[in-house]
């Protein structure tokens, strides 16, 4: 049996009793991991988990794309009795579900929200008119392809 003095027990503790693997939860330890990969606060990771869970209805731990409809509503701050277009709620789940899953884990959602709707700066939300503005830039270039390949005939 070996005895510990008071300060061998003080160096010991100074050393080792702060290290995170003693204090955190493993939940605490994901938030950090997620933070440090991504470049922001463990705090926003916890809050767009909590939002997660808040959309994950059958606690799978994993979203569907009937879920993530509504947290496109709630990104797009729409009313309660308005719809996303199914072709938009197509597109972005098609941005969300890389994997091709049918389902989204949290680090899916975390960087897609992270680009799409929180990028750790203040901004929140989906904009709508930036998101629309991208299908009239393509749709005037296509245009003007369409007008010159003809007067070209």
């Amino acid at each position: 049996r070996t005895e510990m003095t008071f300060a061998d027990f003080l160096k010991w503790m100074s050393a080792n009793g702060f290290h995170e693997d003693w204090l955190l939860t493993s939940t605490q330890k994901s938030f950090r991991k997620y933070a440090k990969a991504y470049n922001v606060s463990p705090d926003l990771v916890e809050s767009v988990k909590r939002i997660f869970d808040s959309y994950d209805e059958d606690h799978s731990g994993s979203v569907t794309i009937d879920e993530f409809q509504k947290v496109l509503q709630k990104a797009f701050k729409m009313a309660p009795h308005q719809e996303l277009p199914q072709s938009r709620v197509r597109y972005f789940w098609k941005e969300i579900d890389l994997d091709q899953s049918g389902t989204v884990t949290f680090e899916e959602f975390l960087v897609w929200w992270l680009q799409n709707v929180d990028k750790g700066g203040g901004e929140s939300g989906l904009q709508p008119e930036l998101f629309y503005r991208q299908f009239r830039r393509i749709g005037a270039r296509d245009r003007r392809h369409h007008l010159s390949a003809s007067t070209a005939a």
